[in-house]
């Protein structure tokens, strides 16, 4: 009898570890599951924050991208004229990120009066954001 009351003590703690232990791996698996969306959701919410324009004009085939109030830094942009990257990443003439308020001018002869000219900045942290300008 006593054997029979040993083993039901020795299987209920087995069981409490084997609770433990999965309570452990779980917990784990959505804490990382947690930090990975927040420090996605940070990046979209800078993303949303920046403002950009873009025109261009076919005449002289520049594109001019302008940098409005708002947003965080960024390390530079994707300029993409239908569908294809001209400028991987754009900067100031002096090597510098795009700050608020100014404009940088590009000559690409790929555009015509019909190209699609898109703007994707690119945060300080190397997160790409998606197209946030475009001209049709």
């Amino acid at each position: 009898m006593e054997r029979k009351g040993q083993a039901q003590i020795i299987v209920t703690v087995l069981i409490i570890l084997l609770v433990l232990v999965i309570i452990g791996i779980v917990s784990t698996l959505v804490v990382r599951t947690v930090r990975q969306g927040a420090e996605e959701a940070g990046s979209s919410v800078e993303c949303l924050k920046l403002q950009m324009e873009v025109a261009f004009a076919a005449e002289n085939n520049s594109i001019v991208v302008t940098r409005n109030p708002g947003g965080g830094d960024i390390s530079g942009y994707k300029v993409i004229v239908d569908g294809n990257t001209v400028v991987a990443n754009g900067t100031s003439n002096d090597g510098s990120a795009l700050a608020p308020l100014t404009s940088e001018t590009f000559v690409n002869d790929s555009i015509s009066s019909t190209s699609k000219v898109e703007i994707a900045p690119i945060l300080a942290d190397g997160a790409q954001c998606g197209v946030l300008a475009s001209t049709g």
